[in-house]
């Protein structure tokens, strides 16, 4: 549960300064990259939630497959936006 927490916490933070961020963006191609970035980031925590649902289940195969498939994806796709 602590983890949870922190994880909320952190999230909520990092919503926060995304869109303070948002707000300088100018040229087109920024604004692409952002808006891709915070789509797939509340996709993510979609995902984070199924799987610590399943962990806590102990479908722990279920959780894994979440973890390997969309998940993955998502933070792939993050990760190639933060490198634009």
């Amino acid at each position: 549960e602590g983890i949870e927490k922190e994880f909320a916490e952190n999230l909520e933070l990092m919503k926060k300064t995304l869109a303070e961020y948002g707000k300088l963006l100018s040229s087109p191609e920024e604004r692409k990259s952002y808006e891709i970035f915070t789509t797939t980031l509340d996709a993510y925590v979609v995902q984070h939630a199924r799987i610590a649902e399943l962990a806590l289940k102990n479908a722990q195969a279920e959780a894994r497959a979440v973890l390997n498939g969309d998940s993955r994806n998502y933070y792939n796709t993050n990760r190639s936006c933060l490198g634009r």
